[in-house]
């Protein structure tokens, strides 16, 4: 994998039954590899938020965090072994949230590293939705990033 990759990261959650609406954001990032964990830095513009969000997804077995700072706070842990507390911090206030994770899928290969969650979210204590994300980081001068819903 090259320092220099695109990645995909496309969510979508499910409420009272009903089919969401996947949201994605396919941009630059840079990789980084230490010891047996994967490191992957982008930056995101979210309408309504006038500060930059920064990114930070680790990989590392069957466990993914993706830290949010900036206009949007937050640090979201999926890891099967736990249910995670995720206060999710805006600029209209704090939304105490929790995980609770099925799932996480990872495939690994020289220039291509893909994970699926599949996850459900509470918000005090009730569930808000299931939710899915998909992540896709490919190496910038291989990118070949497709559809994985």
């Amino acid at each position: 994998m090259t320092k220099d990759v695109i990645i995909s990261v496309k969510g979508n959650h499910l409420m009272d039954d009903a089919t969401g609406e996947p949201v994605e954001i396919i941009t630059p990032g840079t990789y980084y590899k230490k010891e047996d964990a994967h490191y992957v830095f982008y930056e995101e513009i979210i309408e309504g938020v006038s500060a930059t969000i920064k990114n930070r997804i680790v990989i590392k077995d069957e466990r993914v965090e993706l830290n949010k700072s900036g206009g949007i706070t937050v640090k979201m842990c999926f890891d099967r072994l736990s249910i995670e507390e995720a206060p999710y911090k805006t600029p209209y206030g704090v939304f105490p949230l929790k995980i609770e994770t099925s799932s996480v899928d990872l495939n690994e290969s020289e220039d291509v590293i893909t994970c699926k969650v599949k996850y459900v979210i509470y918000l005090d204590e009730s569930k808000l939705s299931d939710s899915e994300i998909s992540i896709s980081i490919e190496s910038k001068g291989q990118a070949t990033i497709t559809d994985s819903f």
